[in-house]
């Protein structure tokens, strides 16, 4: 929509000196802008809020199932950090690949964690 508000502010002529009197030109130009500025603007306003209000349903709607994945996600991120800032470590002393090698072992880490967390009943 920003768009469509800049494409109308393009067509505006350019009037024929710097007075206000040869603004006179625009005056229609300039009040079916800010009308179209509005309405936009309105229309803008009310898509807004309409996809906050479907972005609250569908968080309501995936809690119970992304609740003991955070959960369990809390619980393996201590190994993640540690994982992974080792390999950083390692691989900027030693050699610099190891640090794709950590992340790949921070994932295995997680999906074991989250696997056991699924057996137990997500807690």
């Amino acid at each position: 929509m920003a768009i469509i508000m800049t494409i109308v502010v393009l067509e505006f002529a350019v009037p024929g000196g710097t007075n206000w009197s040869d603004m006179k030109e625009l005056g229609s130009q300039v009040i079916v802008y800010a009308l179209s500025f509005f309405w936009l603007g309105m229309m803008w306003i009310n898509i807004n809020t309409i996809c906050n209000q479907i972005s609250a349903e569908i968080l309501k709607t995936l809690n119970p199932v992304l609740e003991p994945m955070v959960k369990t996600l809390r619980k393996g991120i201590a190994i993640d950090l540690c994982v992974k800032t080792v390999g950083i470590i390692l691989g900027m002393i030693f050699w610099p690949p190891i640090v794709t090698i950590a992340v790949f072992v921070a994932m295995i880490c997680l999906v074991i964690e989250f696997s056991a967390a699924h057996k137990k009943g997500g807690n």
